[in-house]
């Protein structure tokens, strides 16, 4: 039995985007080109992972389908990948399927989130030392923006939350 597997046009476009901004860190980027310096040092060629793009399934996991990192993008209404690793312990944010409204935890309460046009979330989960990126929101317009910023202030959140789970709104 084949799993189906679904992706709309403009989280698509956004994962695109942050795959292209992936591959010109790894080759333009200022840790690359130091970890290229440092292997050279000592006779070695460095070879970047290449980023791959996957639909993710429309049937519901229950595990985590892969050990390494991850970003994912699209929320978990139509990325069960997502849906997932939103459910696991304690997420900043998380989708409530009865009110289909995102909430927030705030002092280890969650609250519902208004749906609004300027509802991006990006989150940083860290889960048996496996790190996953989200980028998500109120829609494909708002998934796409927090793609976007992800992959363009990607240097200020690792400054920010360093080695920490975090989620923010963008």
């Amino acid at each position: 039995m084949s799993t189906k597997r679904v992706v709309n046009a403009l989280e698509y476009e956004a994962a695109v985007e942050v795959k292209r901004g992936i591959e010109k860190l790894s080759e333009y980027g200022p840790i690359s080109w130091l970890i290229e310096f440092l292997a050279g040092l000592i006779s070695r060629k460095v070879n970047f992972p290449t980023p791959d793009i996957e639909v993710g399934p429309l049937d519901e996991v229950k595990e985590p389908p892969y050990n390494g990192s991850l970003i994912l993008i699209g929320g978990p209404v139509t990325n069960q990948i997502s849906k997932f690793y939103l459910q696991v312990g304690s997420p900043q944010f998380r989708f409530n399927e009865k009110t289909q409204l995102y909430q927030e935890r705030v002092n280890n309460e969650y609250t519902d989130i208004v749906p609004s046009g300027n509802t991006a979330i990006i989150e940083e989960r860290i889960i048996k030392g496996q790190i996953i990126f989200l980028a998500h929101g109120f829609g494909e317009e708002q998934t796409k923006r927090a793609a976007l910023y992800l992959i363009n202030h990607w240097e200020t959140l690792y400054q920010a939350h360093t080695d920490n789970e975090f989620g923010i709104r963008v």
